[in-house]
């Protein structure tokens, strides 16, 4: 298990600890002013070594009028984040792994502002009109990061098109063309 502890301020994402430097009083920010964030993620690996986004617990920061953190309120994580939160946080957490964003649980795309749920990866094949052998390979090959449950491989329809976007899904019969 690894957990990282994030700052998000200004809609930038930071290490906890290039931001905050001393301790944090716990204490509930103003309603009417700027809130940062401080994110609490936990990663697991799998058997196969796949590392998975598990957990995320966010807390709203007391800012300065510099903007500077000073406090934290730790006795009401949030339930939910602002659009725009949700996307800062969520495409950090992309960039940092995508195969973990890619394999995360239906919870943490929730909290993250992704609801759609997993499915089947003939599921998958069937409602994007891709060759099931294409995502299998693909799956087989870690280039497409799936969730395996017992002998079944589970996939987000957004991270197929998102291996679409990046090239790791190929339709012609054989190996790529490798670029030179």
């Amino acid at each position: 298990m690894l957990v990282t502890t994030l700052v998000i301020l200004h809609g930038q994402v930071v290490d906890a600890e290039e931001v905050v430097r001393d301790s944090l009083a716990v204490g509930v920010p103003p309603p009417d002013g700027p809130r940062g964030l401080l994110v609490t993620l936990v990663s697991v690996e799998d058997a196969a070594f796949h590392l998975a986004y598990v957990a995320v617990a966010a807390y709203a920061l007391v800012l300065d009028s510099e903007g500077r953190p000073t406090g934290v309120d730790l006795l009401h994580p949030l339930v939910e984040l602002t659009p725009s939160e949700q996307v800062v946080l969520r495409t950090a957490l992309v960039r940092q792994s995508w195969g973990a964003w890619a394999r995360s649980p239906q919870h943490v795309r929730d909290f993250l502002g992704r609801p759609d749920p997993p499915v089947l990866l003939a599921d998958a094949a069937r409602q994007l009109g891709i060759p099931l052998p294409t995502l299998a390979n693909a799956a087989v090959g870690e280039r497409l990061p799936t969730i395996r449950a017992g002998d079944r491989h589970l996939v987000y329809l957004a991270t197929v098109v998102e291996a679409q976007d990046r090239g790791l899904l190929h339709f012609q019969r054989g190996r790529p063309r490798r670029g030179s």
